[in-house]
């Protein structure tokens, strides 16, 4: 499945990093670690 996310802020501070990083963790396969992640486990 596809999401795209838009919006008319822009990341600041670590957020483009914290995104690139949780991207590719789903693309690698590691869904269920990134979900963690972003509730904060």
């Amino acid at each position: 499945m596809l999401f795209n996310l838009h919006s008319n802020y822009k990341p600041t501070g670590d957020q483009p990093q914290a995104i690139e990083t949780l991207v590719k963790g789903f693309q690698d396969g590691q869904p269920q670690r990134e979900k963690a992640y972003l509730r904060g486990i």
